[in-house]
This record gives C-alpha cells, sequence and structure tokens, in this order.
C-alpha cells in the first residue's frame, strides 16, 4: 500500500497548523454561549469574559458593562465552598480544509474491494457544536489552576478533487493504457474534534473527469474514507 507522497506532506502541514494556530475552534475565548453551572445544573444564554485566569460569566444574549448587570458570576470562585467548574456549548459554522488520506470502496462488478490511497482534498461545510468544560483546582498556595477540556462535532458536506488510478482492471478492459485520472470527490461527513486534533469519516462518490468515465467501475460507486481536517474560518 503507497500513501502519495503530497498526501503525507499536507498531513505533516495541516497537523503543525493545526498546533501553532490554537484558535477559537480548539481554545476557549470569550464570547456568547449556552452556560450550564455545576451548582444549579441550568442552561442559560451567557456572555463570557476571560480576563487572564478569571472567567466572568454574565447571563443574557448582549454584552453588556458588570456595572450594567445585576447578576454575574466568577470563575475561579471567590469563597473555596463555592462550585468550581462550568460547561459551556457554543455552535457554529464550520469550514474546513480536508484531505482523505484512505478510501475503502467494496466490490464492485466483481472486482475485490480496494484501500486506496491516492491524493484527495476537498472543502468541507458544516454545523459544529464546541463543549467546553472549565475547572478549577485550588493549589497549596491558594491560588487556582484553570483545566480546559474540549470536545467539539460537526455533520456537513464536502466538495473536491483527488486522484486515481485508471487502468484495464478498474475499466473492465475497455483501455489498454495505465495512468492517474482526475476526479471530483463529494458526499457528507461527520467530524470530530478533540482539543487540537480533528478527524472523522465521510461517505463520498467519485467521477472521474475523463473520456473514459464511462467505463470506470467506481464511477458514482460510494466509498467510506478518513478524514483530517484544518479548519480555515
Amino acid at each position: 500500500m503507497r500513501i502519495s507522497f503530497i498526501t503525507v506532506v499536507i498531513l505533516v502541514l495541516c497537523a503543525g497548523c493545526a498546533t501553532n494556530k490554537n484558535a477559537h475552534k480548539y481554545n476557549f475565548t470569550e464570547g456568547r454561549f449556552a452556560y450550564t453551572d455545576s451548582l444549579h445544573e441550568k442552561t442559560m444564554s451567557a456572555v463570557l469574559i476571560d480576563e487572564d485566569d478569571t472567567v466572568i460569566v454574565v447571563p443574557g444574549k448582549k454584552m453588556v458593562s458588570l456595572a450594567d448587570s445585576l447578576l454575574f458570576i466568577i470563575y475561579p470562585p471567590i469563597q473555596p465552598s463555592d462550585k468550581n467548574d462550568a460547561t459551556l456549548r457554543k455552535n457554529s459554522l464550520d469550514i474546513d480544509a480536508i484531505t482523505i488520506p484512505f478510501k475503502y470502496r467494496p466490490v464492485v462488478k466483481g472486482f475485490p474491494n480496494q484501500l486506496n490511497t491516492n491524493f484527495n482534498g476537498a472543502v468541507y461545510v458544516g454545523m459544529r457544536t464546541d463543549i467546553y468544560k472549565i475547572s478549577y483546582t485550588q493549589k497549596l498556595s491558594g491560588d487556582y489552576k484553570r483545566t480546559e477540556t474540549h470536545f467539539g462535532f460537526s455533520v456537513g458536506a464536502f466538495l473536491g478533487f483527488g486522484s486515481t488510478a485508471v487502468n484495464p482492471w478498474v475499466t473492465q478492459d475497455f483501455i489498454s493504457a495505465e495512468y492517474d485520472g482526475f476526479v471530483l470527490n463529494k458526499g457528507i461527513a461527520g467530524i470530530i474534534g478533540i482539543n487540537n486534533l480533528s478527524f472523522g469519516l465521510g461517505l463520498g462518490f467519485d467521477n472521474l473527469l475523463d473520456k473514459n468515465r464511462k467505463y470506470w467501475i467506481y464511477q458514482n460507486k460510494p466509498w467510506i474514507g478518513l478524514i483530517i481536517g484544518l479548519n480555515i474560518n
């Protein structure tokens, strides 16, 4: 099984960018969230303000000054006995540049199932939900250490281009040449993100874009593929 050099390079670059970027998609930043505290277990809309190691929760849907707010909650707690963790949820549009390093193709017209590793790249658009768990642990010094745990999931569709091997075996001997054909990728996918790692599975269909598409046995046939994504919005 051979993975194309271009695919390896893209995966390395994506991993490096995802690690260094630390964008809002991965790390908690101030903004509007659905907020649930550990004391009341009640979910409400809230605006969160992140000040260094302190998170201020202002219930409501608009950003207001703290002086004008009748109720706000501060993390870490003022009293050590107070509850000191919160769960935050945020919905957003998800636009990713994705690569599909592996495609599994079922048996077609008697040709064995295949695991293809040709280069494939696409743009993915979906709706994403990010869930953040913020907790504080009091140290012996009396200060608080903040810990953030993040999990996200997204469902959407993708469209892009890739390459595939075209030869007599996958054209039922209608052609004698062997070459890498240009294909259009399209389909649906589910992506999950744990901290900086983003990956998922896609159900897709390929269209060969040259004159031999009428012979290609995988034309518009479904495949299942591994997806690795990098957020671009």
